[in-house]
């Protein structure tokens, strides 16, 4: 039985070592930067279900918005100014990187009194609202998305997404051009 749980700990690590720091580069200079601004958590070391809540949410995201291949996740000790994440800008365009503090994520729950699961997954789409704004404007200015201000697109669409699971006509609009464009 020892030997057992040995080895589920030791599969479970390094699955979590593997996907959920999602193979981001050491060497990169996006790892570099977010090491150099916030500082990296270990993932054996952030809160478990933290760890579980954000890989449902980055499934029901991509279950729901059919834009991004994969989507990295890194855990950092500090992001500043009570910031529960942060999408790393010019990253849109390849992998979106999304950067969350489980400090603040587990007081933002308490201090907001909702579930650790609603912090963690409206975080991450909002975050990932801002990956998407970047992507549309990139590609094509601001054609399709319709805000003329990005932080309150970026907090109805996390809003809509998480309590509906609904996805807004101009996001729709911007997904059926971007699939024409990269097919």
């Amino acid at each position: 039985m020892k030997d057992l749980r040995r080895i589920i700990k030791t599969t479970i690590q390094d699955f979590l070592n593997e996907d959920i720091e999602f193979l981001l580069n050491k060497e990169s200079d996006d790892y570099n930067h977010i090491i150099n601004d916030y500082g990296v958590k270990d993932i054996t070391k952030v809160h478990s279900d933290i760890v579980k809540f954000s890989m449902e949410a980055i499934e029901t995201f991509k279950n729901k918005i059919d834009l991004f291949k994969d989507i990295r996740i890194i855990f950092v000790n500090n992001i500043g100014e009570g910031a529960l994440g942060r999408f790393r800008s010019g990253t849109s365009s390849s992998i979106p990187i999304v950067i969350l503090s489980e400090k603040d994520i587990l007081e933002g729950s308490k201090e907001y009194n909702v579930p650790l699961w609603v912090a963690v997954e409206t975080t991450i789409f909002h975050e990932l609202g801002h990956a998407i704004c970047e992507l549309e404007y990139d590609l094509f200015g601001y054609e399709y998305l319709e805000y003329g201000d990005e932080e309150e697109w970026v907090e109805n669409f996390a809003y809509e997404l998480h309590n509906y699971g609904d996805i807004p006509q101009d996001l729709e609009t911007f997904i059926k051009e971007y699939k024409q464009k990269h097919e």
